[in-house]
């Protein structure tokens, strides 16, 4: 098979990410006027708690097992063990953890501020062990340097959430807020399956050709290795989801302390949380394209003691990310109050000048976010995730103490 270079898989996975982003923005715009920034409130508790979940049952791990298909790869070695045993693992912490959160769905309701978002959570269960299969089955074909299943399951997510997602939330919305944001939270689960199953299928149709010239690898020392890797990954890879967590128990709480009401102090949140930091976000998808791509280009050069190889392509990234990221920032804060009136027409005046304000400030974060993802990844895939663990825990301490 025909592989291609790290800026030919960033560039790929860029274009693929860029659709889906275009996708994701275009869905909050119509979802919003479905469900109001209340609404969106409600939706993006919900998700945050979803983030948490995945990010302690995937975490880095998929980056764990780029990196070492890529080094089974270099040193011609059978590469689908990595993944089988990754899915094992995966899969069944992924079961184990929807299962709590149905369980204990009320309590986190309550500390979060908003009761009303119980049953949000059943809905979004099932996601939680699609995708973790889902992302262990990406991280196996971008160790592979094939970036194309990633790029087209992402791809697969946003339509079909756009589809589903906001058909029932626009369908089920008229019995009520919580009955729409059901729906929305039921277009995610339905497309991550969706998504899932390509990826499943595009394995069985392609994934014998990797094991062509490799020698079997022992099932013991890859689960040795996954679990050394995995560990560190999932603790590095836990802070900043764990971060939004609490910016909404915080934001909810600390509004409604201060005597506004819990539909106004979640209609608030929904601004920051669904609004404005999709916005921010999008920039930001092009770093992690390029971050992405160079895991397994640095990996191989890391195996290899490639150092000239290391600091040619990590300089490449940073550079990249640093000129894209810039740009975007600046025409985020120029434009703000453009960009918000024409993503999100149906939000009134007062919701309008709180996310046009928002977004002025947050623009700032944006090459500082891009730059975080480029060297995250080159870390990780140096084997380095410990400082990655100290510099997260450090600044989402600080953010939660200010």
């Amino acid at each position: 098979m025909k592989r291609r270079t790290m800026a030919g898989n960033a560039a790929l996975l860029s274009v693929f990410s860029i659709i889906a982003k275009v996708i994701s923005a275009l869905y909050r715009v119509p979802l919003t006027s479905v469900l109001g920034a209340e609404g969106m409130g409600m939706y993006q508790l919900v998700f945050s708690i979803y983030a948490l979940i995945l990010a302690l049952t995937t975490g880095g791990i998929p980056v764990a097992v780029s990196r070492l298909t890529s080094e089974n790869n270099a040193l011609k070695k059978d590469s689908r063990v990595v993944l089988k045993n990754a899915l094992l693992s995966v899969v069944g912490t992924s079961v184990v953890l929807a299962a709590f959160l149905c369980v204990l769905s009320g309590f986190v309701a309550r500390i979060q501020g908003n009761e009303g978002v119980k049953s949000g959570y059943y809905v979004i269960a099932p996601a939680i062990v699609f995708v973790g299969a889902l992302s262990m089955f990406r991280g196996w074909f971008q160790g592979n340097n094939d970036v194309i299943p990633t790029a087209v399951s992402g791809l697969f997510e946003q339509v079909f959430k756009l589809a589903f997602g906001l058909t029932l939330a626009k369908i089920l919305s008229k019995y009520g807020v919580i009955y729409g944001v059901i729906g929305a939270l039921s277009g995610v689960m339905i497309s991550e399956f969706i998504a899932l199953i390509y990826i499943v299928i595009t394995y069985f149709s392609r994934g014998k050709i990797y094991k062509i010239n490799a020698v079997e690898s022992c099932d013991k020392d890859v689960r040795n290795a996954i679990l050394k890797t995995s560990v560190v990954f999932a603790i590095a890879g836990f802070i900043i989801p764990f971060s939004q967590f609490i910016d909404g128990i915080l934001i909810v709480n600390i509004l409604k302390a201060s005597g506004e009401s819990i539909s106004l102090a979640t209609a608030k949140y929904g601004l920051y949380s669904g609004t404005v930091m999709s916005v921010v976000n999008m920039p930001v998808v092009l770093s992690v394209a390029l971050s992405v791509a160079i895991v397994p280009v640095i990996a191989s050069a890391t195996a290899k003691r490639d150092i000239d190889e290391i600091r040619k392509k990590g300089a490449t990234a940073v550079k990249l990310a640093l000129v894209i990221s810039t740009f975007a920032a600046v025409m985020m804060f120029a434009f703000s109050d453009k960009i918000i009136a024409v993503l999100y027409p149906r939000l009134n005046r007062a919701e309008t000048q709180t996310a046009v304000r928002l977004l002025r400030i947050i623009s700032f974060t944006v090459p500082m976010g891009a730059l975080r993802e480029i060297y995250a990844s080159m870390i990780m895939a140096i084997d380095k995730t410990g400082k990655i663990i100290v510099n997260n825990s450090f600044s989402v301490a600080l953010k939660i103490a200010v």
